[in-house]
């Protein structure tokens, strides 16, 4: 995001919270954007000059009411981040999970046709849809298997999602016009997926 950000020439910052520069990914990467990115490594404050804890509320306070704001990481960290953004317009607040706490709920079975191929398929209980598309063979996109990542993503034609995804929002969910397949099931016998 951030080399994008710089190739349109966009303003941003970045604040990096982690329990130690040695855990943290790409630190030296993003050191070379500067005043840009801002280091949070709150183990380090007696080897690490200046090292504080990341204040989530003075940065939401500080930002632009129009800057789009997005947080990763761990669930305590994402409750702040939804406390200090309440009060900000939803469309500009943007979260990423580390995990979907809530889980694939594998109960009961379904079909789910695949519009392109015109192909029905049974998905039993115990498995998601994307596991019983990867055990017939069938091609689809993934990545995390949680629900979190929003990889395997596909439009809803027909049917009703039980939503167990973390990406959608709400009025995402209540359109019922697409689904995280790799969590999320049915409500109803029959979804058709545009697969």
């Amino acid at each position: 995001m951030t080399q994008r950000l710089e190739e349109l020439g966009k303003p941003w910052q970045l604040h990096y919270a982690a329990r130690s520069r040695c855990s943290a990914g790409f630190v030296p990467k993003l050191a070379e954007f500067g005043a840009k990115v801002r280091f949070y490594f709150p183990t380090e404050f007696q080897r690490e000059p200046g090292a504080k804890r990341i204040d989530i509320d003075s940065i939401v306070t500080n930002a632009s009411r129009e800057a789009h704001i997005y947080c990763c990481g761990p669930e305590r960290m994402l409750s702040a981040f939804k406390t200090a953004t309440a009060d900000r317009s939803p469309g500009r607040n943007h979260i990423e999970h580390f995990a979907n706490a809530q889980g694939v709920d594998k109960a009961g079975g379904f079909e789910v046709v695949l519009a392109k191929s015109g192909r029905t398929v049974a998905v039993p209980s115990g498995k998601s849809i994307l596991d019983t598309l990867i055990e017939l063979g069938i091609d689809a996109p993934y990545s995390c298997l949680e629900g979190v990542c929003s990889s395997c993503e596909t439009r809803v034609l027909s049917g009703i999602p039980d939503h167990r995804d973390l990406i959608l929002t709400s009025e995402e969910h209540a359109a019922n016009d697409r689904m995280m397949i790799c969590c999320s099931r049915s409500k109803s016998p029959t979804l058709v997926l545009e697969l």
